[in-house]
């Protein structure tokens, strides 16, 4: 939820200079963080809190999602996807149009707003909700979740080759 809140937070950065560009920069921020965040990320919280019965996501939360391992696959990318934030191809695009702001908060939004709290993010559902030993089990199976760790794999070599 942290993670959901930290984005109308940042928004005042963006838009610090006041001027036509800086608006523009604002929306388009709010736009690539808020939809994802909102029509993919909240559903699959919702979703994995109704399956594991609003635990304290401990041992009863993995026993849940093991038992239905494509939903947990499917949860998995909506967690990933949802978290835009965390600067993941092709929802990365909102980063060099936020270039409006004075450089520290632009430092400040790309590095920790962006990068860190989408990454913290995603480790702590991966070790509080899924467990490491069942996202080895989901991503061995490349039909599961393999195809992600792939294409994730490709878009940042393809990436890197620029």
């Amino acid at each position: 939820m942290f993670y959901i809140l930290s984005i109308p937070l940042i928004y005042p950065l963006v838009i610090l200079r006041d001027n036509p560009e800086a608006h523009k920069a604002g929306k388009i921020y709010l736009l690539y963080n808020l939809l994802p965040t909102l029509l993919i990320l909240l559903p699959a919280v919702l979703i994995t809190s109704h399956l594991t019965h609003y635990a304290n996501f401990g041992d009863n939360a993995i026993t849940n999602l093991s038992s239905k391992p494509i939903t947990a696959s499917i949860l998995l990318a909506m967690f990933i996807i949802g978290m835009s934030k965390n600067c993941v191809f092709p929802f990365n695009r909102w980063l060099p149009n936020t270039m409006q702001t004075p450089t520290p908060i632009a430092a400040l939004i790309h590095s920790v707003a962006a990068v860190k709290v989408g990454s913290i993010s995603l480790i702590k559902i991966a070790v509080y909700i899924y467990h490491l030993d069942f996202l080895h089990k989901l991503n061995a199976n490349f039909f599961m979740t393999g195809w992600l760790t792939y294409l994730l794999m490709w878009l940042h070599s393809s990436l890197l080759s620029l």
